[in-house]
């Protein structure tokens, strides 16, 4: 059996064999979208140094561009209200 990996980039989802996931397909693929620069993430944590890529089976893949980046200040929380419970 093949391992499988899900790579999503500019919100269009799919599977390919792990095998077929290069840094040359990452880039590519980045590049077909008109992304000179971008962000690859493998289950939600970014890799930042191409010598840090590594093909893990049943992993997901992310390409973002900088525009789909979040600022984690930008992130507003809530506290969630509390519910008046009596016993």
């Amino acid at each position: 059996m093949t391992d499988i990996i899900t790579l999503i980039i500019a919100g269009t989802e799919s599977t390919l064999p792990a095998e077929e996931l290069t840094i040359e397909r990452i880039i590519a693929e980045a590049h077909s979208l008109g992304y000179q620069q971008f962000s690859v993430f493998c289950n939600d944590k970014e890799i930042k140094n191409p010598a840090d890529f590594k093909v893990i089976p049943e992993a997901t893949y992310i390409i973002a561009s900088p525009d789909d980046a979040l600022n984690p200040q930008d992130i507003i929380y809530q506290e969630p209200e509390e519910e008046n419970v009596s016993y």
